[in-house]
């Protein structure tokens, strides 16, 4: 499990076209750069690079990423509620109910999504801090120590 900030606030912004998704922000700069200061202390090992492509493996598909885009706005969502939202961003057409659930069950695999069983139904939501730790992952790979000169 990786640590990162848990005081995280979304704030508005704006995807190709009208559809709002929430970008992460801190609350404090300085939290943020000690955070990213005792990441780059440690140097990663096998496991961590090992870890991070296979979530890069679970956004390599473009309905994943929309996916979670639609749940990254903190609000919970059924499988139903998923597909009725993505037919309606791409005009009708849209993804069937075990497609969905097969995206849904990768990125819940990677910890990308929380899934909660409530009756019959299983809501969705983003997990903010990891995205958060994938988004400081990334930006420890573009460190200028690893630039070639």
């Amino acid at each position: 499990n990786r640590a990162a900030p848990t005081e995280l606030v979304g704030r508005s912004g704006r995807w190709a076209g009208e559809r709002p998704i929430v970008m992460l922000t801190t609350y404090s700069h300085g939290r943020y750069r000690r955070y990213m200061a005792k990441r780059r202390a440690k140097a990663p090992t096998t496991e961590d690079y090992r870890f991070l492509t296979d979530q890069f493996d679970a956004l390599r598909d473009p309905s994943r990423v929309h996916i979670l885009a639609l749940l990254s706005d903190g609000s919970a969502r059924t499988v139903g509620t998923i597909i009725a939202e993505l037919a309606a961003a791409n005009g009708g057409t849209g993804l069937t109910q075990p497609t969905v659930s097969h995206h849904l069950r990768i990125l819940h695999r990677q910890a990308l999504v929380h899934r909660d069983q409530r009756g019959q139904f299983v809501w969705y939501s983003a997990k903010p801090e990891q995205l958060y730790a994938l988004a400081a992952d990334v930006q420890l790979l573009a460190t200028p120590a690893l630039v070639p000169a």
